[in-house]
């Protein structure tokens, strides 16, 4: 009777435990039908005239696409913008991205009506929870009952992440499609065998309590299931731009800088086009970057387990790279155009810089160069890449840690030590000032300091917007290596809220 206690115990627990992780299923796909926010007024809201007030706004919802499988830029009808928030000037802050990218664009018509396809990851990852749990109340090993649940447990959390992002996402493709915005995919654009680079404008909204270093999106710890522009960092616009437009646009917004500048932003690996312009308005934000700000995206998969297409596709697109390069330079007469790469994003600029090199005169062409976290062979970068970086960039600036675990993995993978790994064989070239962040860097993998650091974020602008020699900040220590070479590292025996009181 003991036993067959047990047995009804486990059974009904068990049942119920299937039950309840199809209904959270459930309940997360059923939070996503109804996951447009509340109507507004139908009056003209304050979003329309805040941002038809914006430099490029009226221009770019007229250039906006309803159907992005039609490589013709035609004009999109209006947006219904009441079906989201209003914003007031006193809400938001408006943050005008430029961006180039030869990713194929995805089409809206439907795509939210195709809903369930979203949650698939989730729907398989609630299955396997309900193998696993029904395994464990099966087996009659305690040891293995407890490992199943364990498993169990963590595929839980899966399911609920994965469902999560899904239903977010499903929010960002209705808000695409009400505002008739042009999306991008993970796949190569070509028209037979040439790749097709597209041109426009982004509108980033960034919240009124944003704070440095983050990229605000919705929590589940929050119950957070759609973007909110008062408390998110949110994509508004997508405008594909014919490409003189385009280059009028970039020029007019140069031109009104103090400094006359501009500075591209390439992103890394798993990254999707989405995050990659968000990404882009934070920094240029945060760094109040008076200038242009562009994002180069190339075709990353956006998934963890696409790591080889990621490699494949970062050195497919270093030819449109360089062009747009050379055409931003060439196009704007910019005093100085800034460039910044992260991860694996490295590798497309570095070598876009080197095949710039090989015609280019020995001047600089570019200003400052910043190559942070590079997922770069290292003994490569010293030997190949670093003399083509010197000849055509005021300054290049290589940010390293010891911490960095996405690069230790790519390490085991190559099998060789990575650009962006400080310690033992960190790489110290001449006229390249290598920062070693793992003083500063506490974050769990170690990776993504360079936008998410607040600390590194002041450096940053340093660089960028101020063109600070290294030995002029006074919060980095010069560390001797061999000879004349020397790399910096932040201080840790000064109080931080003496060069950086804003975030503290």
């Amino acid at each position: 009777m003991h036993h067959q206690s047990h047995f009804y115990c486990f059974y009904f627990v068990r049942r119920r435990f299937i039950w309840g992780m199809w209904l959270a299923v459930g309940l997360l796909a059923g939070c996503a039908a109804k996951d447009a926010p509340p109507s507004a007024p139908t009056s003209q809201s304050p979003s329309q005239a805040t941002m038809s007030q914006s430099d490029t706004a009226s221009g770019d919802l007229e250039s906006h696409e309803a159907n992005a499988s039609d490589n013709t830029i035609s004009d999109a009808p209006a947006p219904d913008v009441h079906a989201y928030r209003v914003l007031t000037d006193s809400d938001v802050h408006l943050v005008q991205v430029f961006y180039a990218t030869d990713r194929a664009p995805t089409g809206l018509q439907g795509e939210p009506r195709r809903s369930w396809r979203l949650f698939l990851p989730a729907l398989i990852a609630g299955s396997v929870t309900a193998l696993l749990i029904a395994g464990a109340f099966r087996s009659s090993r305690w040891i293995l009952r407890i490992v199943l649940i364990l498993m169990a447990l963590a595929s839980a959390g899966t399911t609920i992440t994965y469902g999560h992002m899904e239903i977010v996402r499903l929010g960002q493709l209705r808000r695409a499609t009400e505002f008739g915005n042009r999306t991008y995919g993970n796949e190569r654009h070509t028209s037979g065998s040439a790749a097709i680079l597209e041109l426009g404008t982004c509108e980033v909204s960034i919240p009124p309590d944003h704070r440095v270093g983050l990229v605000e999106s919705p929590s589940i710890l929050r119950l957070e299931f759609r973007e909110d522009p008062l408390k998110h960092v949110v994509l508004q616009r997508v405008a594909r731009l014919p490409d003189d437009e385009f280059y009028r646009k970039l020029k007019a917004s140069v031109d009104e800088s103090f400094e006359k500048q501009a500075f591209v932003f390439v992103h890394g690996y798993n990254v999707g086009f989405d995050d990659a312009v968000k990404r882009t308005a934070q920094i240029a934000y945060d760094l109040s970057f008076d200038g242009a700000a562009i994002c180069y995206s190339w075709p990353s998969c956006g998934e963890l387990a696409h790591y080889t297409e990621d490699e494949a596709n970062v050195s497919w697109t270093v030819v449109q790279l360089e062009r747009f390069l050379l055409e931003v330079v060439q196009k704007t007469q910019a005093k100085s155009v800034h460039l910044v790469a992260h991860s694996m994003g490295n590798r497309a600029l570095i070598q876009a810089l080197e095949r710039i090199s090989l015609h280019e005169p020995p001047s600089a062409v570019f200003g400052q160069v910043v190559l942070a976290a590079p997922d770069v062979d290292a003994d490569e970068f010293r030997n190949r890449y670093a003399p083509s970086l010197r000849r055509v960039a005021a300054h290049v600036t290589l940010y390293a840690s010891s911490s960095d675990r996405a690069l230790q993995a790519s390490t085991r993978v190559h099998g060789y030590t990575r650009a962006g790994l400080s310690g033992e064989h960190r790489v110290v070239c001449p006229e390249i000032d290598t920062i070693d962040v793992s003083p500063i860097d506490t974050s769990l993998i170690g990776h993504s300091y360079y936008g998410d650091n607040p600390l590194m974020i002041r450096d940053l602008e340093a660089v960028v917007a101020f063109s600070l020699p290294a030995e002029n900040r006074e919060w980095l220590r010069r560390m001797s290596e061999i000879a004349s070479l020397a790399y910096w590292t932040f201080r840790n025996d000064l109080p931080v809220e003496e060069f950086f009181p804003e975030e503290l």
